[in-house]
């Protein structure tokens, strides 16, 4: 029988899958959205009328409001998991619900902009269903259970590329069967909505009981006991985590003050803010956003296969990184939070570093062997980082905050890491790949050196190790 944290931690990470379904469903729909609006004209080829630099222009300002909405949607975050855990679960799927069915009946291009601004905010809202996971798990399997978040991403990603794989490319796309396509890319919006129903419920049903963490700040201690007995098999387990939850909280006196965005500097976070900022742009720096939302064109530049077979690569990249994420989800646990991070971010720089030097080299290097040695890169830069720094984000933030501060920390690098990918994506149209990978390898560089000299394992502690500081405990 399942057991009581996995069960609730489970309904949790389908926020995840929707998470990442939302990011790259656009990746296989952008040349339906362009014929079907009309951005490029009507005259012409399907092919012509699916691409011309109106469209690519019109795609990257939705792609802006987009990410615009999920950074807003950060600092709202911070409100709706401190008034409850389980709140914050419920309204992360509601932009889903709303913004699929505009999507889905959107006759302008506008409207259509809108709705996917809405479903931007569930973006933005989905840091509640990590920080619920986290503070669900017993203390011994929350790397496992907290991954899971970050294991659902990818397999969200997978789902829209399988999907997305039904359209046909605009080469073979005939008058007699138009309507039938262009119905099917307006469904894939719809699935936002029934997908965001269904878990809304699946979270009403199952996700009874808030956090012990939560109920301790609220001073419900009975109501956390409970919860805890619950989470824990033995009662003596149960009771010890009560003790140091409570323990963690009545000495920091901080229960019951109102702490905004500006305590967050102050000294006696200043450790734990710059390591959970670092981490936080770090892995959006590292250009898995682009990936996310260009995979198709991304691969096609740099291995010169055929858009005939690149999708099956990218639907095999998406079944890679779920698998990888499962793996990291244990590696976590096993080897601990920042050997992960480090290891994983270097093997990450070796592959950024590899794809530059054959981007630059192309057209002196023999063709197929820069096919190969490309495609080699980007499937080792997606595994590296399904293992590290993709579930360590997940897992390690609402560790290392204190929980006092922890919903507020968790909504501020959250929003630093979609500023971060609202600046990359932007980027990524306007200059080479080649400058991509090459800031992308100086971010990993970065988080290598700050996680070396700053970063403190999390790995089995009920509390944030950072509360142990000299800093933090000269100050409370």
């Amino acid at each position: 029988m399942i057991d009581y944290s996995l069960k609730c931690s489970l309904v949790a990470a389908c926020i995840a899958v929707m998470f990442g379904y939302n990011i790259s469903i656009v990746n296989s729909t952008i040349p339906y959205i362009i014929l079907y609006f009309g951005l490029c004209g009507e005259k012409g080829s399907f092919l012509s009328q699916s691409n011309c630099e109106a469209g690519q222009y019109a795609i990257l300002w939705m792609s802006v409001l987009f990410f615009t909405s999920a950074l807003i949607f950060c600092y709202v975050a911070r409100y709706t998991v401190s008034k409850g855990r389980i709140n914050g679960l419920s309204m992360a799927t509601i932009p889903y619900i709303i913004g699929g069915v505009i999507c889905y009946f959107s006759k302008t291009f506008s409207m259509f902009c809108f709705g996917r601004f809405i479903c931007g905010a569930g973006l933005g809202l989905a840091s509640a269903s990590a920080t619920y996971i986290s503070e669900i798990s017993p203390n011994n399997k929350r790397g496992s259970y907290t991954s899971l978040f970050a294991l659902c991403i990818p397999f969200g990603q997978t789902i829209s590329f399988i999907l997305g794989s039904h359209l046909l490319s605009m080469e073979n796309l005939q008058l007699h069967n138009k309507d039938y396509f262009i119905n099917y890319y307006k469904f894939l919006y719809l699935l936002f909505s029934i997908f965001g129903v269904i878990l809304f419920l699946c979270i009403k049903h199952f996700c009874l009981d808030e956090t012990p963490s939560f109920l301790i700040l609220s001073n419900r201690i009975d109501e956390a006991k409970e919860v805890l007995n619950k989470i824990y098999n033995g009662k003596d387990d149960a009771i010890r985590e009560l003790i140091n939850l409570t323990s963690t909280a009545s000495n920091k006196e901080t229960c019951n003050s109102k702490l905004t965005f500006l305590d967050l500097f102050s000294r006696k976070y200043s450790i734990v803010l710059v390591v959970c900022m670092t981490l936080s742009i770090g892995v959006s720096a590292s250009g898995i956003g682009v990936f996310a939302q260009k995979a198709t064109s991304l691969m096609q530049s740099a291995t010169n296969i055929s858009a005939e077979y690149v999708k099956y690569l990218v639907i095999l990249m998406g079944v890679i990184s779920t698998i990888s994420t499962y793996l990291g989800g244990q590696f976590t646990d096993k080897y601990g939070r920042r050997n992960l991070t480090i290891v994983g971010t270097m093997s990450i720089f070796t592959s950024l570093v590899i794809l530059a030097i054959f981007n630059l080299y192309s057209e002196i290097l023999p063709s197929l062997a820069t096919s190969i040695i490309s495609l080699i890169a980007i499937y080792i830069f997606l595994i590296s980082f399904a293992i590290s720094i993709g579930p360590v984000q997940w897992v390690y933030l609402p560790e290392a905050f204190p929980s006092e501060i922890r919903a507020i920390g968790m909504s501020f690098c959250t929003m630093l890491s979609w500023i971060t990918t609202l600046i990359y994506v932007s980027l990524s149209c306007i200059i080479s790949d080649l400058y991509i990978y090459l800031l992308s390898a100086c971010a990993c560089l970065l988080i290598v050196f700050l996680s070396y000299l700053f970063m403190k394992e999390t790995k089995g502690c009920t509390k944030s190790p950072y509360e142990e500081s000299e800093i933090y405990e000269s100050v409370c």
